[in-house]
């Protein structure tokens, strides 16, 4: 009888001790779901404030996007205003990103953009050495719509083939396409450029075309991971991701192909010849053809119609110089046989701009441009 009561003893204590470790697991098992509870509603709380914070950027950074452009369109640009709004964007931008990318780690990979705009960014910043030894003494206009170009372009080659530039990569970018544009000691350079050249070279459809289809395949890529996040359902954001492209993407990425196929064969200088109530005077506008290595002179360039527009294709012998319209006095540039800009530098004042564009200096060969 003893030995029974022994093992029901022994038999209870291993129960009761099963038993504790059991209820010990469970204790167990209840804190992890406490906390696993307390970081899901943390994690809720933070996406919502997430989603606050990103539905407050988009609209600031539309907003101004939206006065960036009004300030390009009503063609009263001040190249300090327009820097800073363009600023602005890219701050917007960043602070967009760093909402989103703590919520999914390879974001980076699915919204590449993002990453170049914080390039830029950083790129832009005034305390960069590496950036302002590249555009010292250079208009803020100049260097913003350079860097909006260049990585506007880097945005539409590298997305299609999947690739993330670094930012090595970037900086050779551009190196490489400032040194096609890059202004001389005292030339005159966004006077002259402005945004025209964007508006003129956006009558070519083809190439619009397909830039546009590599930048809308970014966007579905930005679309779907913003939906699949906020569980945002409908085509709202087609229309803004749309009027970002229209806006921003396209005319930033048009002024770089047109800034590379000019530069690649020609070469403007503009000298700064006067400076009276803050208008800037040209005294000397100089084409060097790479390719000939000839001064293109220009009387050889034939006369524009009065109707001539932006954009309209003017065949003529050697492109690359400009003409004034003696009925508005507008200067009006030519390259590669497309009408790209209209300029007011003062030459309202004038009749007729009598004694601009006249060319110094010897021909590298000893010839004239029209035995070219």
């Amino acid at each position: 009888m003893a030995e029974a009561n022994f093992d029901v003893n022994q038999s209870r204590r291993k129960f009761t001790g099963s038993l504790k470790c059991v209820q010990y697991e469970i204790d167990i098992l209840h804190q992890m779901y406490e906390n696993l509870h307390a970081q899901y509603t943390e994690t809720e709380a933070k996406l919502k404030r997430a989603q606050e914070r990103i539905k407050f950027l988009e609209a600031e950074n539309a907003s101004n996007v939206t006065q960036a452009m009004q300030i390009i369109n009503s063609g009263a640009i001040d190249d300090t205003s327009l820097s800073t709004r363009l600023n602005k964007i890219y701050d917007s931008l960043e602070a967009w990103s760093l909402t989103i990318m703590p919520l999914e780690t390879d974001l980076s990979v699915k919204w590449p953009s993002i990453s170049l705009y914080l390039t830029a960014n950083r790129l832009i910043q005034p305390g960069n050495t590496t950036f302002n030894r590249y555009f010292k003494g250079t208009d803020p206009e100049l260097i913003s719509a350079i860097i909006m170009a260049v990585l506007s372009k880097m945005l539409f080659l590298n997305t299609v083939a999947g690739m993330l530039p670094d930012q090595a990569l970037v900086l050779r970018q551009l190196q490489n396409s400032i040194s096609l544009v890059r202004p001389y000691k005292n030339a005159i350079s966004v006077s002259l450029w402005k945004v025209e050249s964007v508006r003129a070279w956006m009558q070519s459809p083809n190439f619009q075309a397909q830039l546009s289809s590599g930048c809308l395949y970014t966007l579905s890529m930005m679309k779907e991971v913003l939906r699949r996040m906020m569980e945002i359902q409908g085509d709202i954001w087609d229309q803004r991701f749309r009027n970002l492209l229209d806006n921003v993407i396209i005319p930033a990425a048009q002024l770089a192909t047109e800034i590379q196929r000019s530069g690649t064969r020609y070469q403007w200088r503009w000298y700064r010849f006067g400076q009276t109530a803050g208008l800037k005077f040209l005294e000397e506008f100089q084409v060097t053809d790479f390719e000939t290595r000839y001064q293109v002179k220009e009387e050889l360039v034939r006369d524009l119609p009065e109707s001539t527009r932006l954009g309209t294709l003017v065949m003529i012998t050697l492109p690359g110089v400009y003409r004034v319209d003696e009925a508005t006095g507008d200067r009006v540039l030519l390259v590669k046989h497309r009408v790209l800009a209209k300029t007011n530098d003062a030459i309202r004042t004038h009749p007729r701009d009598t004694g601009y564009g006249l060319f110094k200096g010897p021909n590298p060969t000893g010839k004239s441009a029209m035995e070219s």
